[in-house]
Formats: structure tokens, C-alpha cells, sequence
């Protein structure tokens, strides 16, 4: 005849390994912590590209378009760079467009003029690409546009930035950083919600409870 008292097994129980990795509140609320301390951690880290974004997006909204020319391509890396340090695991490359384009030479706030204030395009600037550790990504930032090239170059009304209108939104920003940003904190968030789920479901459970001993109980009262 059956051992009728044998208890049902619960749904902690026929998921041993939620049993196991989190056996009561105490361990659920501590998980919880630390997991919002990561999340709390890495959206810090994240307020940086978001700043760098919205900056950039507003200023392609704000700042005037002149015509324009690429005067010259160069690339720079950060060895020797004041700032860098000797425990980066890869050098990071970067472009420079020198780039003259169509402000009056009394409005042009860069500082430099190209040729004579009689030019056409008299205001001489530097657009600075975003840098990169990937080659391939230095590849398409080097060649996205040659020298001589005709382009329209937004231009700060008051400082010396510039940027080369109509650029790739994947060669402007730092999508080596944004996704994998992106991938640890929604991978965060699931598991706060696993967390927070499995604190719900303890909470309605008897006091003191603890899933190993409640499956050790019910495995002992099945041998009698």
C-alpha cells in the first residue's frame, strides 16, 4: 500500500538546482544585493557612452553644416599619449581628418586659417574619429573618406569642434563598448528577476524554511 505520507514535492523542489543555489530568504536577499550592486555599477559605467552619444546627436542637430574639403588623413594611437597607461592590454588607434571648409575667417573658431582669409574655404579644423583597438575597424575609419574628398562639416559656433556630416552611426560610436554594455546588464536584470521571484515564493513558504532540509524531511518520512 502506498506511504500516504509522503508529501508533494513543491516547485522549489522540482527545480533542484534553484533548491540548491538558493535554499532560503536570507541567501534570495543577499543574492539581490549583490546583484544590484553590479547593476548599479555597470549603469555608472554606461552614463559615460550615453553622455558621449547624446553630445554627439545633439551637436549634429545644433551646430551649423559648411561646405568642406579633406585636407589631409593621418592616424594616431595612444602609445606615448599623456593619460594612457602601461597595463592597457591594446593600443588604441584613432584617425585625424584635417579639414578646411566654408566660415568666413572672422567667424572661424578653430584658430587656423587655411591659405589666405581670401580662400573659399578659409577655416582650417581637425575631425577626430572615435578610436578603436579592431584593424578592421581602423581600415574603414582611415579609408571612409580620402584626401581631397568634398564633404559638409558641421562646425561648433563657439570652439573649435568639428565633425564630417552624414558619418556612419557604426564608425561614431563605441559599439565595442555599447553591446557587450548592453548584453551584462540585461543579463543582470534577468537574474534580479529570477532572484526577486524566487524571494516571493520563499516568503509564502513556512518560516526558518530551507529547500535541502525540507527535501532531506520529506525523503526520510518516504523510508518509514
Amino acid at each position: 500500500m502506498p506511504n500516504s505520507n509522503i508529501a508533494p514535492a513543491s516547485p522549489s523542489e522540482e527545480v533542484g538546482f534553484f533548491a540548491q543555489l538558493i535554499p532560503n530568504c536570507g541567501v534570495a536577499r543577499f543574492y539581490r544585493s549583490v546583484v544590484r550592486i553590479f547593476i548599479a555599477v555597470f549603469a555608472l559605467a554606461g552614463v559615460s557612452l550615453l553622455w558621449d552619444v547624446y553630445a554627439d546627436l545633439r551637436a549634429r542637430h545644433a551646430w551649423p553644416v559648411a561646405d568642406g574639403e579633406i585636407v589631409s588623413v593621418s592616424q594616431q594611437d595612444s602609445k606615448g599619449v599623456p593619460g594612457s597607461t602601461t597595463t592597457d592590454k591594446h593600443t588604441r588607434y584613432w584617425v585625424e581628418y584635417e579639414v578646411r571648409f566654408a566660415v568666413p575667417a572672422d567667424q572661424c573658431k578653430t584658430g587656423t586659417i587655411y591659405g589666405s582669409e581670401q580662400d573659399p574655404m578659409p577655416c582650417l579644423g581637425i575631425v577626430r574619429t572615435r578610436s578603436t583597438s579592431s584593424p578592421q575597424t581602423l581600415y574603414e575609419l582611415t579609408h571612409a573618406y580620402p584626401r581631397n574628398a568634398h564633404v559638409q562639416i558641421l562646425h561648433d559656433p563657439n570652439g573649435p569642434g568639428a565633425k564630417i556630416a552624414g558619418e556612419s552611426v557604426w564608425l561614431v560610436y563605441r559599439w565595442d563598448k555599447i553591446f557587450p554594455l548592453i548584453g551584462i546588464l540585461a543579463f543582470l536584470l534577468i537574474v534580479r528577476a529570477i532572484v526577486q521571484r524566487r524571494i516571493e515564493y520563499l516568503e509564502n513558504l513556512p518560516e526558518n524554511y530551507s529547500a535541502p532540509q525540507h527535501r532531506l524531511r520529506r525523503n526520510t518520512v518516504g523510508m518509514i
